[in-house]
C-alpha cells in the first residue's frame, strides 16, 4: 500500500471516528440508539468498491471511539464491532447483487448492524430469547437510519463526485 493510500485511509478513519464521537454527545431517545453518522464514510467506501478500506475504517472508528469513551474493553465495543462487521458484509452482498440502490444498500447495512448487535447481546450478555422482542423496533430503526444515511451518501456523491478531494480520498 502506498503512503498516499495509507494517509487517505487514516484521514477517512479519523473522519469516521470524529463522527462516531460527536454522535455520542447527541441526546438519545433510547439507551442503545445511535444514528450511525460514521457509517456515512463506510458506505461511501462500499459504493466505491473499497471493501477492505471500509472494514479498516469501521474497526478504526470503533477502537478510537472505545478509547475516547473509556469503553474499549467493554461489551459495548464487542457489540459495536460485531454489528459493524455484519453491516459491512450485508452492504457488500447487497451491492454485488446489483438489486439494491445506494439507499437499499445502506438500509441492508443498518439492518445488518442491528441484527449483529442483537445476536451478540443474545449469546453473550442476555441468554434469553426474550431479547428478540426488540427485533421489530431495531428493524424499524435500521430502516429509518439506513434510509437517512443512504440519502446523505447519495447527496455527497451527487454533489462531490468528480471533485478532486472526493476522488483522492475514496478512490484507489
Amino acid at each position: 500500500m502506498e503512503n498516499k493510500q495509507i494517509v487517505n485511509l487514516a484521514l477517512l478513519t479519523a473522519i469516521a471516528a470524529g463522527l462516531h464521537i460527536f454522535e455520542s454527545f447527541l441526546p438519545k431517545p433510547f439507551p442503545f440508539f445511535r444514528i450511525g453518522l460514521a457509517n456515512i464514510v463506510v458506505l461511501l467506501l462500499i459504493v466505491e468498491k473499497r471493501y477492505s478500506a471500509a472494514l479498516v475504517v469501521l474497526l478504526g472508528k470503533t477502537v478510537a471511539g472505545g478509547i475516547i469513551s473509556g469503553l474499549l474493553f467493554s461489551p459495548t465495543t464487542l457489540i459495536s464491532v460485531s454489528g459493524g462487521i455484519l453491516a459491512v458484509i450485508a452492504m457488500i452482498v447487497a451491492q454485488k447483487s446489483r438489486v439494491f440502490s445506494l439507499i437499499g444498500i445502506s438500509i441492508c447495512g443498518a439492518v445488518g448492524h442491528n441484527i449483529g448487535q442483537l445476536l451478540i447481546v443474545r449469546y453473550t450478555l442476555i441468554k434469553s430469547a426474550a431479547v428478540y422482542n426488540l427485533l421489530p423496533y431495531l428493524l424499524l430503526l435500521g430502516l429509518a437510519m439506513g434510509f437517512l444515511t443512504g440519502i446523505v451518501v447519495y447527496r455527497i456523491r451527487e454533489q462531490y463526485f468528480g471533485n478532486e478531494i472526493y476522488l483522492t480520498l475514496l478512490h484507489k
